[in-house]
């Protein structure tokens, strides 16, 4: 009787060990419930007088643009009061001190001796760009040797994007672009999942590395690199980054000290379980990007698709309109927003708590202003 009870508990210990290694998300997953209500709310149009298109920033009284279509300058900064042009920074070239504008990195929002600054990523010149642009100067500039091919670490695979974390350490997300080789070099049927490594970008010195995911066997129309792919950001006082999922209704919040990774995940959204039911994934996107402040973090559904319209793909917006999602930082669903317009690119104004969004007008760009202040108030 007592063996039969043993068998019973080792097998039970093997079932839940089994179950534990086919997870493919490693960390806790808390599941929340979607708010019954939304906020509806209604942009003002700013007039801004000059040429602005592609990826929109603001920061009090000034609101920036940054694109690979411009031919001078990669970032032109307004006032957000007058409309009028300040300053236009990053000179297009590839002289020393110029930048490859085509090779767009993401940015991220810092405060430098009382002035905000944003770090780009020059990817086509390895190197990361620190921009002041409320006085239009470029401050800083680290260079990372194979932005664009990899790191030269054998712990890195291509296509990372990259994080400030303060003066010497880097973080960089490997998307899991690579094919996974076991230890005898034997190439598998599953790619490697994202991982994050922290460096020291001064001494090349690996720090440490944060491994979200377990491997798993795909399907060769939907590879996991794909699938696990998010938009990531880091609270501005450096202490968390934010991941929403591009695919799956989940939003992972990293406490980047110790490198505690919690998900998110919302009741009857994708999840998970869709990787593996490969004839039932349509590949829907959820998460089309995500930005941030110290007290929230805004998730934008994609509610776009593309579609070819005079031999050219536009991003095609039936109902005219953009939904938010809004946590914190712990990990509360706070609100449902919809947006009056729909969006190109979006921003928040962390100062006076406004959301600027660049959408396409009747003949050309708008920008729509939004005051999402209440969501602030104690």
């Amino acid at each position: 009787m007592k063996k039969r009870i043993i068998v019973i508990i080792l097998l039970c210990f093997y079932i839940v060990s089994c179950g534990e290694k086919e997870k493919i998300f490693k960390e806790e997953t808390i599941i929340v419930e979607k708010p019954l209500q939304a906020d509806t709310i209604t942009g003002n149009l700013l007039n801004i007088d000059g040429v602005y298109t592609g990826g929109v920033g603001a920061y009090d009284s000034l609101i920036f643009f940054y694109s690979s279509q411009y031919p001078d300058y990669v970032i032109y900064v307004f006032s957000a009061k007058t409309g009028k042009q300040i300053s236009s920074i990053m000179k297009v070239g590839e002289g020393p001190n110029e930048y490859i504008a085509r090779m767009i990195g993401c940015m991220e929002q810092v405060q430098v001796d009382n002035n905000v600054c944003m770090w780009f990523v020059d990817i086509k010149k390895n190197k990361c760009v620190l921009i002041d642009w409320i006085n239009g100067a470029v401050r800083k500039e680290i260079y990372v040797s194979g932005l664009r091919s990899g790191f030269e670490y054998p712990w890195s695979a291509p296509l990372s994007k990259h994080i400030i974390l303060n003066d010497s350490l880097l973080m960089a997300h490997n998307q899991g672009e690579e094919i996974y080789k076991d230890n005898a070099g034997n190439t598998e049927d599953f790619f490697s999942t994202p991982t994050y490594h922290i460096f020291n970008y001064r001494t090349k010195q690996k720090i440490k590395s944060y491994e979200p995911y377990n491997k798993f066997k795909y399907n060769e129309n939907i590879p996991p690199q794909i699938s696990l792919y998010s938009w990531d950001r880091i609270k501005p006082d450096r202490t968390k980054l934010a991941m929403g999922m591009l695919f799956l209704g989940q939003i992972n919040i990293m406490d980047i000290e110790t490198g505690k990774i919690t998900g998110y995940y919302i009741k009857d959204t994708p999840n998970f379980d869709v990787l593996r039911k490969h004839s039932d994934f349509n590949r829907r996107y959820f998460y089309s990007l995500i930005f941030v402040d110290n007290d929230f973090i805004y998730g934008t559904l994609n509610e776009s698709e593309y579609r070819l319209i005079n031999e050219e793909y536009r991003l095609i917006n039936e109902n005219g309109k953009t939904t938010l999602y809004v946590f914190d930082w712990n990990g509360n669903f706070k609100k449902v927003l919809i947006l009056d317009k729909a969006m190109e690119s979006i921003a928040l104004d962390p100062v006076n708590k406004q959301i600027y969004v660049l959408t396409n007008g009747a003949e050309d760009e708008e920008v729509y202003r939004y005051d999402v202040g209440y969501l602030y108030e104690k």
